[in-house]
């Protein structure tokens, strides 16, 4: 499956969430919206990791619908998984699944590629100083300047 998560597509993206869900409906994505909601959270990550529009590409996420409920909920719940992927021309729903579960649904997950963390790490790295000596050598020299 490679459907661009677009509102041209809005009824195809539906159905595959019908198809998934059959009746359930609390606890699972069931409409195109919240499919764009997670398109949207994912560049958002990106965005946030320092990645550009052309770096993001390649990256995939993985969201599950339910999110957290309370520990008095007793009940196995159907939740929707999604696999959307980065490509060069925007994002992509590469899959619709499902799973039951108890408690609360996994936290998306982010996929990235080696080159995508690279470019993180470096820029990580480049906002602080690394150390030119350990910690107990610095409060060494520090209690000597002292004496």
């Amino acid at each position: 499956m490679k459907i661009k998560i677009d509102r041209r597509n809005l009824d195809r993206i539906n159905l595959e969430l019908a198809a998934v869900n059959g009746k359930a409906e609390s606890h699972t994505f069931t409409s195109f919206g919240e499919v764009e909601a997670c398109a949207k959270e994912a560049e958002a990550f990106l965005v946030e990791l320092g990645l550009s529009k052309r770096h993001q590409v390649g990256a995939r996420m993985r969201f599950t619908s339910g999110g957290v409920i309370p520990r008095a909920y007793k009940w196995k719940r159907k939740l929707t998984v999604l696999l959307i992927d980065r490509l060069a021309s925007g994002w992509f729903l590469r899959g619709v699944g499902w799973e039951e579960t108890w408690g609360d649904a996994d936290l998306p997950e982010y996929f990235l590629t080696i080159e995508q963390d690279g470019i993180i790490v470096s820029k990580v790295r480049s906002r602080y100083i690394a150390p030119v000596m350990s910690h107990d050598t610095a409060m060494q020299k520090m209690r000597e300047a002292l004496a």
